[in-house]
C-alpha cells in the first residue's frame, strides 16, 4: 500500500513548488559542470545554416567584425567599453547564466531541456520585463529595449516562479559587466536576425559580388561569391545603437499617482478585470487562476520565442516580472507577450489601473490565506485582502 502523501492529491501549487525545485536542482548540476577556460562558441542560427556557404561566411565576417569573437567581445550599442569589461562580464555569465541561457546567449544551454518555462533567447534582442514602452504605438511587435535598470532588476531578485534564480549579493561590478556581456550577446544577436528575416522577407540584403572584385556572377548559386547591399548593414547598425542607447527615454512612469489601497479600490478593480474593456478574465479566468488553453487555441498564446504561453495565475503570488504595485502596473500597460499592451485602453483613465493592480495584489494572497473560491471575494473579504496586502506592500518596500 502506498503511503498516504503519495497517493493523496497534491494542491497545484504545491506540484508546482516541488518542479521549480527539481528543475532549480538541474540546473545546478548543469553549473557545476561549468569549467572555466573551456572553450566558448558562438553558433549560427539554424536559418543561417541554411544559406548558401559564400552568404554563411559573410554573415559570420560581419557579425566578427561589429560583435566580436569570444575572446575579443563587442558592444555595438558602446563600440569604447573596454574589451577587459565584457570579457569579466563573460567569466560572471559562464558562471552563473550559460548553463541555462547558452554560450551564445540562445537560451539553450546544457539545463535548458528541463526547464519550463524555457530560459530567455537573448538574440532577437526582445526581453520580457521592460519597463519602456513606445507610447504612439504600444501595440508594435517589436518592443523597446530594456534599460540596465531592467536588466539589473532580473538579476537582482530573479523571475519569481520559474527557474531564474536570484542574486541579490552578486558584487556591483560583476552585475554591470554581466549586463554589458548580455546585452553584446544580444545586439550580435539581433544583427544576425535582422539580416536573416529581412532576406527572408524580400528585401534586398545580398547582391553578387562583382567581377573585379573577384566575383563570378555565373557561378552556380551555392558557390557564387556576395556582399551586402550598399548601406545595409550600416544602416541595421544604427538602428540598433540607437534602440539600445535611447531606452532610458522610453521608460513608462506612472500616468497618475498610485491611489489609495482600500476595499473600495479592490473592489472597482475586481468590475475592471471583469469588463468587456479590460477583460482580462478571459485569459486569467473569473477566479484568476489562469486558464489551460484547448490545443486548437494555442497559436493564439504564443510568445515571441514560439513557445506556449499560459496567462500567469494571479492567486499563487508569484510575478515573474515583479509583484510592486509598479511592476504590475507596467505588466498592465505595457504589456507582456502574448498578453497585449493595455496602454490605450487606459490612458485617459490611468486611476482604474491602479485599481487593477489592487485587485491583483489581492488575488495574489487569496489562495495562501484559502479564501478563493471559484466565485469572487465578498466584500469583507476584500477589505481582508486590502489591509494584508497593503501591510505586506509595506514591509516589501522596507526591506
Amino acid at each position: 500500500m502506498k503511503p498516504d502523501f503519495i497517493v493523496c492529491d497534491l494542491q497545484p501549487l504545491l506540484r508546482k513548488i516541488i518542479y521549480r525545485c527539481l528543475s532549480m536542482l538541474i540546473a545546478l548540476a548543469g553549473l557545476s559542470g561549468c569549467q572555466p577556460g573551456k572553450d566558448i562558441i558562438y553558433e549560427p542560427r539554424a536559418e543561417t545554416q541554411k544559406l548558401t556557404p559564400p552568404m554563411r561566411e559573410l554573415i559570420a565576417q560581419t557579425l566578427t567584425e561589429h560583435a566580436g569573437t569570444p575572446s575579443s567581445p563587442k558592444l555595438i550599442s558602446d563600440p569604447s567599453l573596454p574589451t577587459s569589461s565584457l570579457l569579466a562580464g563573460q567569466a560572471v555569465y559562464q558562471l552563473r547564466c550559460a548553463s541555462c541561457h547558452g554560450d551564445t546567449g540562445n537560451g539553450a544551454g546544457p539545463a535548458a531541456y528541463a526547464l519550463s518555462p524555457k530560459p530567455r533567447d537573448y538574440r532577437k534582442g526582445i526581453f520580457k520585463f521592460i519597463s519602456t514602452i513606445n507610447s504612439e504605438d504600444p501595440t508594435l511587435k517589436r518592443k523597446k529595449k530594456p534599460t540596465r535598470t531592467d536588466l539589473e532588476a532580473v538579476i537582482r531578485r530573479g523571475a519569481v516562479g520559474t527557474s531564474m534564480p536570484a542574486f541579490p549579493l552578486l558584487p556591483d561590478d560583476e552585475v554591470r559587466d554581466v549586463i554589458s556581456y548580455v546585452m553584446s550577446l544580444a545586439q550580435r544577436g539581433e544583427l544576425e536576425y535582422r539580416i536573416l528575416t529581412q532576406y527572408e522577407a524580400g528585401e534586398d540584403v545580398f547582391e553578387d559580388l562583382p567581377q573585379e572584385a573577384g566575383g563570378d556572377p555565373s557561378a552556380p548559386e551555392e558557390r557564387r561569391k556576395v556582399r551586402f547591399v550598399e548601406g545595409f548593414i550600416e544602416q541595421q547598425m544604427q538602428q540598433i545603437r540607437d534602440e539600445w542607447n535611447e531606452a532610458g527615454n522610453f521608460v513608462l512612469e506612472p500616468l497618475s499617482k498610485e491611489t489609495p489601497f482600500t476595499a473600495e479600490s479592490v473592489k472597482r478593480g475586481e468590475a475592471a478585470y471583469m469588463s468587456s474593456t479590460a477583460s482580462c478574465y478571459s485569459c486569467h479566468g473569473k477566479d484568476g487562476r489562469g486558464m489551460d488553453i484547448p490545443p486548437e487555441q494555442r497559436e493564439n498564446f504564443l510568445d515571441e520565442w514560439g513557445n506556449v504561453s499560459r496567462a500567469a495565475d494571479l492567486t499563487a503570488g508569484m510575478f515573474h516580472g515583479g509583484g510592486r504595485a509598479i511592476d504590475i502596473y507596467r505588466r498592465i500597460m505595457i504589456g507582456i507577450e502574448p498578453m497585449p499592451s493595455r496602454y490605450n485602453d487606459f490612458k485617459d483613465n490611468p486611476d482604474l489601473v491602479w485599481d487593477i493592480v489592487h485587485y491583483v495584489q489581492a488575488l495574489s494572497s487569496a489562495r495562501r490565506r484559502a479564501i478563493l473560491a471559484d466565485s469572487v471575494f465578498d466584500d469583507a473579504q476584500k477589505a481582508k485582502a486590502a489591509k494584508e496586502s497593503a501591510s505586506a506592500a509595506s514591509n516589501a518596500s522596507a526591506k
